[in-house]
């Protein structure tokens, strides 16, 4: 861990240290961590962190979360300046810095998407270079040629507000040249973006196949060289959530949003197959449903995970890695499940992962069991699409014996 045991005498340097974490005066089954910080000014902090845990590298996480945020998202060791590459700064300081918004996850995710864009937009050029007024109107120019001008428009705002006034807060330049009344990006202002194929895209029955023979003997324990903040149990544990959500998503074609917020009093089984229900107020389109998992291999990958966590019956399924008794955060997720499809695309030759997000399994199902014979109804109903007639919920014990004869 970068800088964990250094003293906090420097700017941008804090001193948290495993071996400080004691048992919590006074709070039974707590943990305590007293550690300190030296902020960008030189202003010296002393921090507590306590939380319910047996495991103290949990206690360290958080707290070196807590020092990183304190810290504006970087440290010293980062070393970061005008000569640095933009879009460097972009994935690794504007887009998490998101997640430490009041936004709500739907425009973080948007809002990630047009950092994304102007990244690619600006290349390798470094911040200095990035800010001149030619640069910055080339690369929305780009934005703009390419997916609209309306979007152009967006991505200067969010720009603007979430990259170059932080580049001004962090020292690295002087002033923001987004927000300078003379600044005039000269957009065309008649651009609309190419509209998207209906119906999006999917794979392949026997791409799925791969992939889920792939996901079911990848190993977790990965060595990673990146430096960042958590242990090696919590990326452990991460590599193997985003392996697992995936290989249920991928055979029931259930929301990302809708699998991580299953509880283990939504999963049961039913005659030896594992059967899951969406409560309503967790589905998209406020109806709930139940659902089988039809593929063993999967299942029974599902049931172990669920043996490994606390026998209670609002433990998540899918919690956050680091913390699994809290919601899985949108944003990191996301950014988890991108890095895994980039490295399934390549590992099982399915180029179409880079371009897609999750929405591809739902896609993907509905094309296959179209192609197994099951009724459109039928699909739609488990899948979650808004039915043609009104009721509590899309599946009912009819529907899943239906499903059964196609399917088991």
């Amino acid at each position: 861990m970068a800088n964990r045991g250094r003293p906090a005498t420097k700017p941008g340097h804090y001193r948290i240290n495993e071996r400080s974490v004691k048992d919590a005066p006074g709070r039974p089954g707590c943990l305590r961590l007293q550690w300190r910080v030296c902020l960008w000014d030189g202003t010296i902090e002393k921090h507590e962190t306590v939380m319910k845990t047996t495991r103290k590298e949990e206690v360290v996480d958080r707290a070196v979360e807590t020092a990183t945020k304190l810290l504006g998202g970087r440290t010293a060791d980062d070393e970061l300046d005008a000569d640095s590459m933009l879009a460097d700064y972009i994935a690794r300081y504007a887009i998490p810095g998101l997640t430490d918004t009041d936004l709500k996850p739907r425009t973080v995710e948007r809002f990630e998407h047009e950092l994304k864009l102007f990244a690619e937009a600006v290349g390798g050029r470094s911040i200095r270079a990035a800010c001149r007024g030619s640069a910055l109107r080339a690369a929305l120019h780009r934005i703009e040629a390419k997916h609209g001008t309306a979007t152009a428009k967006q991505t200067l705002k969010v720009v603007s507000k979430y990259v170059m006034a932080e580049l001004v807060s962090d020292d690295i330049i002087k002033r923001n040249p987004l927000a300078r009344t003379e600044f005039n990006p000269r957009f065309r202002g008649d651009v609309v973006a190419a509209k998207k194929p209906q119906g999006g895209q999917a794979l392949t029955a026997e791409e799925r196949e791969r992939i889920i023979a792939y996901l079911l003997a990848r190993d977790p324990e990965r060595e990673d060289p990146r430096r960042g903040r958590y242990t090696k149990g919590v990326r452990t544990a991460l590599q193997r959530e985003v392996a697992d959500v995936t290989l249920l998503q991928s055979v029931t074609g259930l929301r990302i949003g809708e699998a991580c917020s299953l509880t283990h009093a939504d999963v049961s089984d039913e005659g030896g197959r594992l059967t899951l229900t969406v409560r309503k107020e967790k589905s998209k389109t406020k109806k709930g449903r139940s659902l089988r998992v039809y593929d063993d291999r999967v299942a029974e990958r599902i049931r172990e995970r669920i043996a490994g966590q606390p026998q209670k019956p609002l433990t998540l399924v899918f919690g956050s890695p680091g913390a699994p008794d809290r919601e899985w955060d949108p944003s990191n997720r996301q950014r988890a499940l991108k890095a895994l499809y980039r490295e399934v695309a390549d590992a099982c030759d399915v180029p179409l992962l880079r371009e897609v997000s999750t929405h591809v399994w739902r896609t993907t199902v509905n094309e296959i069991w179209t192609a197994q014979g099951v009724p459109e109804e039928l699909r739609a109903r488990h899948l979650g699409h808004t039915p043609q007639v009104n009721r509590e919920s899309y599946t009912d014990g009819e529907d899943l014996a239906a499903m059964d004869a196609y399917l088991a």
